[in-house]
């Protein structure tokens, strides 16, 4: 008798502690399916990412800013409308990205892996001398771990 009592009180701790668990994650950000739109599909090298478009002026200044976390499959993609050449800032950021500049042929024209929230507010992220009409932001590690190189073609 004295065994069931102490295992039914273990597993009222585990219980209790997966349920805390769960809490922390949802609450830091953890669940990242529930802070995105899945405005569209972008496809690169075989991988489809459900992704939020940033519309307005508004959202593609705040980008991913305030966010706890993107997922694997997730992106945001910002569509400047036409080619030139755009900066990406890390303000209120609280995780690494990789972003990927696409041109108006939608092949990757640059690529910064593994972009930093310590870089704001110094530095800014503009490749020059390389115009694009699109910006992919996407989970830290992503562009190497699917060999993601200039002229990579993309699909949206």
């Amino acid at each position: 008798m004295e065994f069931a009592k102490n295992l039914r009180l273990i597993i009222a701790v585990l219980l209790a502690g997966a349920v805390i668990a769960g809490f922390a994650i949802t609450s830091s950000g953890g669940d990242c399916t529930k802070v995105y739109r899945d405005d569209d599909q972008v496809a690169i090298s075989g991988k489809i990412f459900e992704t939020e478009v940033a519309k307005s002026p508004q959202e593609m200044q705040k980008g991913l800013g305030d966010r706890g976390c993107i997922g694997d499959d997730q992106a945001m993609l910002f569509n400047f409308g036409r080619q030139g050449q755009y900066g990406i800032w890390m303000k209120d950021m609280k995780f690494s990205i990789d972003v990927l500049w696409i041109n108006s042929d939608k092949k990757i024209v640059a690529i910064e892996k593994n972009f930093s929230p310590e870089t704001y507010p110094e530095n800014a992220v503009n490749e020059k001398d390389k115009p694009a009409s699109y910006v992919l932001e996407v989970k830290a590690g992503t562009a190497d771990e699917l060999g993601l190189k200039l002229g990579t073609p993309v699909s949206f």
